[in-house]
Formats: C-alpha cells, structure tokens, sequence
C-alpha cells in the first residue's frame, strides 16, 4: 500500500523525487500498466487503492487468456521454436502435427508463458528435425483450473439462467445465491483437506472474507470441522479430493462472497 500511494503521487502531480534528493523534478511519460490480478475484487477488499485505480484504468484492454484464443497456440508455439532453436544448436524444422493438435487442445491455465516453457523444454530434449512436445504435468491448481469448465457445467444442473433473463417465477434469488455460494464453499474445503487458508487461495477472495462468509453457514462450517478431522492420519480414511473449479466459478465465488458481505452489514474492512 505505501508504494501505490507513491505512484498515485507521480500520476497525480506528474513530479518524482529521487532517493536522497530534495526537490522535485517534472516527468513527461505515458503509463501502460499490466496485472493478472483481479483489481475490483482487490478494491472491494482493500488490498488495491480506488483512487489509483480508477487512476490507471483510463482505457482498458483485455488480453484474454490462450484458451480463448486457440487459434494462435500453432503461431506462438513457431514462434517459440524459432526462437529456442538456434540458441540450443538444434535444426528442427517445425512442431509435429499431433502434437500442434495436442497443444491447441489443451487449456494452458499458465497462459504463454507455460506455452513458452513448453516449447523450450521440448526443444532442449530433442534430438530429431521435428519437435515432439508432451503436456507439462500440472499443479493441483492449475489442473482444477484447466478441468474447470466441466465443473461449472455440473454445478449449474440444477437449473440454467439464460443471459439477460432472470429467475424462474417462485425462486428466491437470495436463496438460489446462497446456495451456489454454499456448494463452492464446499467444495473448497474438500479440496484443501479442510485448511481454510488455502480454500480461500482457491476461490480468489481473501481469507477474512471467506471466514466471514463461512461463519455464517452451519453446513460450511461442518464441512470444514469434518475435513479439519479426516487429515488426522488413519489407514481407515482415504485422501479426499475435491472437484475442480474454473475461472468463471473462482470468479463468481468472489463475487457472491463480496455481495454476502453487503447484505449482512456488520462487516468492516
């Protein structure tokens, strides 16, 4: 936090000081400014400064990620070849077909950086004139990132709400969302063993946020206090594992948790 209110300051005044100088010195500079981060979730929860943002985010761009753009996985990943080969002094004239096929199928949660990984690792392990590339093995989260979309499709069985449409006459919205905030909550401490900690990591809001939220749900609670136990070694109790979730449902986690919060008014940041 204190340094963004140093950048404000230079975006406000358009002046900086160096280290161990006294005065001010004008800079005449254009921004572009990049984050990963979901910033209006961080505003909401305080870790981002309204002011710098709304600072920053003048004109907005959204790079979206490899998964929706399939159709440039073979371009990059010629890209990255060109680039890699010459400098391991191998002659690989371009990506075998299968496994172009391979890489565009695939999700890449690590976006084209893990694609660029990829490539240089395939290129520095072969040894003929065509690149054979094998999928690089996951980390729990990228691979529940990766399987997600299945899991949003089975969480919203139960019913489906159409884009610019609204609730079945006889439905309680609050109810409907509480029940979606429930179930991932759920399946959160399913997946961690219990440990709130990471839970919170996984659906992408804070962890005062998801002990609020938690604490005001009996069967979360439960879910935690059963998972909690299960991680107590016993050769009676298999590992649990938890489903998957995607961006849309970490997303939406966020979201709910965040309109949780207003509704019950007794939460401060």
């Amino acid at each position: 936090m204190p340094m963004q209110v140093k950048l404000l300051r230079v975006l406000q005044e358009r002046t900086v000081r160096p280290v161990g100088g006294t005065s001010e010195i004008p800079v005449d500079v254009r921004v572009i400014a990049a984050t990963n981060r979901d910033l209006d979730r961080q505003v909401t929860d305080g870790t981002f400064r309204e002011d710098l943002y709304y600072r920053l985010n003048v004109i907005p761009i959204r790079v979206p990620g490899l998964r929706e753009r399939r159709e440039d996985v073979p371009l990059l990943a010629n890209h990255f070849l060109k680039k890699y080969a010459p400098g391991a002094g191998k002659s690989i004239h371009g990506v075998e077909a299968a496994s172009l096929a391979t890489l565009t199928g695939y999700d890449w949660p690590g976006n084209v950086r893990q694609l660029e990984n990829t490539i240089e690792r395939a290129v520095a392990l072969e040894s003929t004139s065509e690149l054979r590339v094998e999928l690089p093995a996951e980390r729990p989260k990228a691979r529940a990132v990766a399987a997600g979309a299945e899991t949003a499709i089975n969480m919203n069985t139960t019913m489906t709400i159409a884009a610019g449409s609204v609730l079945p006459e006889g439905v309680n919205m609050e109810n409907y969302v509480e029940q979606i905030e429930r179930s991932l909550l759920q399946s959160a401490l399913g997946q961690t063993n219990g440990v709130q900690v990471r839970a919170a990591d996984v659906l992408g809001i804070s962890y005062r946020s998801f002990r609020h939220v938690s604490s005001l749900d009996e069967e979360v609670r439960a879910v935690g206090q059963i998972s909690a136990f299960s991680r107590q070694p016993s050769v009676f109790s298999p590992q649990p594992s938890g489903p998957a979730f995607s961006p849309q449902s970490i997303s939406f986690a966020a979201t709910l948790s965040s309109c949780h919060l207003e509704r019950s008014g007794d939460f401060t940041k």
